[in-house]
């Protein structure tokens, strides 16, 4: 593969016609075909020779190729058989190259995945091309993996790149955006066109960066928990919080004592919350401190069920 111009589309068809291989739409296969991607996924990364990367779906190579002759270790998760083959043959004499075949987001491979990576003594990297269509999936497996990472590096769909980059206050802004930055700051690098893929997607990408935070400013006791909240008040996103949290607690069986309007109303207020505020109005500090107290109030059956 060294030498072979991937990103080139006439010279890709043809190699994968010879391997006998395409692009299969159950798997959200995208090539990438623009150089200048590969440049800005590593830059953003702030890569060093030394890292160890984290590739999921690496599918022909290319990025893959780029990232061994930089130096770094790569560790692929690669879900398609045919393309398992492919880069097992293409990568077999590159030491600093290994390869798990299977779904990243199983348990089995996640396994695995952490097993050779908490061997690693310093935190990995994560670089992938992301298929739409489980993003949300991805994103949160890394971020309940209690794997290490230094930055988490994907393209994705711009419109959801937007939801997790959102502040509060604007629609964008909803439970994904909360659960990601629970976990780490979030930007967005750059942004990509269509054509920047083989098959071209009908939507523009971006490039956003995570970068787990080193001593987190949110502390939950039950971070699951707090993540069921959050959810729960963005099913509803358009109510008043004051009549979100009424439905949780009378969901959470809470004493009926607790659910009066004077109780709501103090708990929001201890929480600098107004009852009149909507889910996208309330920042991530709000909801743990809410969920805190919300936790706080549940019977010791629904917390053993939430434990």
């Amino acid at each position: 593969m060294t030498g072979a111009d991937l990103t080139n589309l006439n010279f890709l068809r043809d190699y994968l016609d010879q391997n006998k291989l395409m692009p299969r739409k159950k798997f959200g296969q995208n090539f990438a075909i623009d150089n200048s991607m590969f440049e800005k996924l590593m830059t953003s990364a702030e890569l060093h020779p030394s890292d160890t990367v984290l590739e999921i779906g690496p599918g022909i190579g290319t990025l893959t190729e780029r990232l061994l002759s930089f130096g770094s270790d790569v560790i692929a998760v690669e879900i398609d058989r045919g393309f398992c083959e492919l880069l097992s043959h293409h990568f077999k004499n590159r030491p600093n190259f290994s390869l798990i075949s299977g779904d990243f987001l199983k348990p089995k491979v996640q396994e695995e995945l952490t097993a050779r990576l908490n061997a690693i003594k310093t935190p990995v990297k994560v670089i992938a091309n992301v298929p739409y269509y489980i993003t949300t999936p991805i994103i949160t497996t890394l971020f309940l993996s209690g794997i290490r990472y230094s930055s988490i590096v994907l393209t994705i769909q711009k419109e959801v790149a937007q939801r997790l980059a959102a502040q509060p206050g604007g629609k964008t802004y909803g439970s994904i955006t909360i659960f990601a930055r629970y976990y780490a700051d979030c930007e967005i690098y750059a942004e990509l066109p269509p054509q920047s893929f083989f098959p071209s997607p009908k939507v523009f990408s971006s490039i956003i960066r995570f970068t787990p935070y080193e001593s987190s400013p949110y502390q939950c006791k039950n971070p699951l928990f707090f993540h069921k909240i959050v959810k729960l008040c963005f099913n509803e996103r358009r109510k008043m919080i004051k009549n979100n949290v009424q439905k949780l607690l009378k969901g959470f069986q809470c004493d009926s004592d607790a659910m009066t309007p004077d109780i709501i109303d103090k708990l929001l207020a201890d929480n600098s919350i107004k009852p009149t505020d909507r889910p996208e109005n309330i920042d991530i500090a709000q909801y743990v401190t809410l969920s805190e107290s919300l936790w706080r109030l549940c019977p010791e059956n629904i917390k053993n069920k939430n434990a």
